[in-house]
């Protein structure tokens, strides 16, 4: 593994000049690593993680270890300059080191075109597996559907 491998941040107003941030989600342990993952503004709650606002972040990521590449989420209420680890991670783990780059898809619900709710996909890549497709009624809770 490269290092110590997190999640950075950067903001800009522009997207042509950018400022660093804090880095957003560490590993939590010796040997772990933060990988690829996406983040979503989960504006109607479907986390259950943001009781009282309609702008929280949820990021769903590959952490990576020597023996394991599972899938976890971690959730911001301030617009991912701070993250909280779920306390039940991994949310998705299929026991294979080869299992990373969750890519969290959303559905437009009404004809305003307004991404009110997670639609339950999730793809994951796996060399042996190929493309896996992740099917989930809440966004904490993932169950894999393989084509």
């Amino acid at each position: 593994m490269a290092g110590n491998q997190h999640w950075g941040h950067a903001t800009s107003k522009d997207l042509y000049h950018w400022e660093n941030q804090q880095i957003a989600i560490y590993p939590g342990a010796e040997g772990e690593g933060i990988f690829t993952g996406s983040a979503v503004i989960d504006v109607n709650n479907t986390s259950g993680f943001f009781p009282n606002q309609n702008n929280g972040v949820v990021a769903i990521y590959t952490l990576n270890t020597a023996a394991e590449e599972v899938q976890d989420i971690a959730y911001s209420r301030d617009g991912g300059y701070t993250f909280t680890k779920y306390a039940n991670n991994p949310v998705i783990s299929i026991n294979s080191a080869q299992f990373r780059d969750p890519k969290v898809l959303t559905t437009l619900q009404n004809h305003s075109k307004n991404l009110t709710d997670y639609s339950g996909n999730m793809e994951c890549s796996n060399p042996k597996m190929g493309h896996g497709r992740l099917l989930r009624p809440r966004i904490r809770y993932w169950h894999l559907h393989l084509p």
